[in-house]
């Protein structure tokens, strides 16, 4: 493959440069703290989460300092890490929220959710909300019924994984805005966001602020929100353990799992293409 020499890498989180403890291996850490002293390149994370949650995964794997990008919630937010500078996009109305939230009323299955300054909310508690709000840093959940909010990134339905296929057909029945669309970023949350929000075009925005393109970024990823970033991008990496669909659209696939530190064993076999 004949390309420009790479400037960025971009990695998604869970499924990708996490492990199934949803961590940062130590070895994976240390190898890109030292590949990020040797080559001149800009690192960073785009995720389906938020921005809450993405800065102490950094911090905790000790790769903060190398982190130049944060794009979270699916391309809604740009966090410029070394200036502080936090982008936001175009956000889901309260007039949307309000929307969804009648229209999934019929299917109490599914719990809606969404981000806000003040906390997360949603329709009822559950273990894996008590683990979204761990790592975010939330004391409690908020209810959307009684307290006020305002615009958020994206609405969040979560589900039990095996449903998910149930979860698609509900979306497709609905007689959401034109504006918005749905994706699904892990295996048991599928978004609904503004369309024209994605993890590509965050990224994107960001490097056209050094004056560089995509043609110029390497991205890993394994699940169908980062599709849209691996179709832009210059070089696109599946995990092995990513989706068939992702994997056969990737210029190349890792040989091993995001468990078995697979961004760092493709990496060291790529250095030169930095």
């Amino acid at each position: 493959m004949t390309m420009k020499k790479l400037k960025y890498i971009i990695c998604d989180l869970d499924g990708t440069l996490l492990n199934e403890e949803r961590r940062i291996s130590r070895r994976q850490a240390d190898y890109l703290c030292d590949l990020y002293k040797r080559k001149d390149i800009r690192f960073g994370f785009a995720s389906g989460r938020a921005v809450t949650s993405l800065i102490p995964i950094a911090e905790e794997a000790g790769i903060l300092e190398i982190c130049d990008v944060m794009v979270a919630n699916n391309g809604v937010d740009i966090l410029d890490v070394k200036s502080g500078r936090k982008t936001e996009t175009l956000m889901v109305s309260v007039e949307d929220i309000y929307t969804i939230l009648e229209l999934m009323k019929p299917f109490e299955w599914i719990n809606v959710t969404f981000h806000n300054p003040n906390g997360l909310f949603g329709l009822y508690e559950t273990p894996r909300i008590r683990q979204i709000l761990e790592i975010n840093h939330f004391d409690s959940l908020h209810s959307p019924y009684t307290e006020h909010f305002v615009p958020t990134p994206r609405v969040t339905l979560i589900f039990d994984p095996g449903r998910i296929d149930e979860v698609r057909r509900v979306v497709a029945g609905l007689k959401l805005p034109p504006w918005i669309q749905g994706v699904q970023s892990d295996k048991d949350i599928y978004d609904l966001a503004r369309s024209g929000v994605s993890k590509a075009e965050g990224i994107r925005r960001y490097v056209s602020a050094f004056g560089d393109s995509m043609e110029e970024v390497l991205v890993f990823g394994d699940g169908e929100n980062d599709l849209d970033m691996m179709r832009a991008a210059g070089v696109s990496v599946a995990m092995k353990n990513g989706s068939e669909e992702v994997r056969e659209r990737a210029d190349y696939v890792t040989e091993r799992t995001n468990q078995e530190d697979g961004i760092m064993h493709f990496l060291k076999t790529a250095e030169d293409w930095f």
